[in-house]
């Protein structure tokens, strides 16, 4: 069950406090719900820049977006270059030993596009 969202801005103010509730499967079914309501908070070039200085390799000022499973200790993430939706599993990991790493998109620029008209 989702029972709240309250997003604040940098200066503490609210930007949206609202109580909702309404009733999920499962972890799964609520990390995509996170990432259906925080994706529509992503910043698009050019807010967070002065005019004539932003940059211009990126699509989006949001670059990743997380969601966090805490029972099943999963954190979710997608990229601005790659919408895939991908997961790393913090059970498996030995923190005692496991070195710092950074995750490759895995993609270019050019997001995966499914045809789903049959093929004739």
């Amino acid at each position: 069950m989702c029972t709240g969202i309250s997003l604040q801005a940098a200066d503490g103010s609210v930007v949206v406090a609202r109580t909702v509730e309404w009733a999920l499967g499962d972890a799964h079914d609520a990390v995509f719900e996170a990432f259906r309501i925080v994706d529509s908070f992503n910043n698009p070039v050019g807010v967070t820049a002065p005019a004539g200085r932003t940059a211009g390799d990126i699509v989006s000022a949001t670059q990743v977006t997380t969601a966090c499973d805490l029972a099943h200790r999963a954190v979710y993430f997608h990229t601005m270059a790659n919408r895939q939706v991908r997961r790393i599993d913090l059970r498996r990991i030995d923190f005692a030993t496991v070195a710092p790493q950074v995750l490759e998109s895995g993609a270019g620029r050019e997001q995966a596009v499914l045809d789903v008209l049959p093929e004739g």
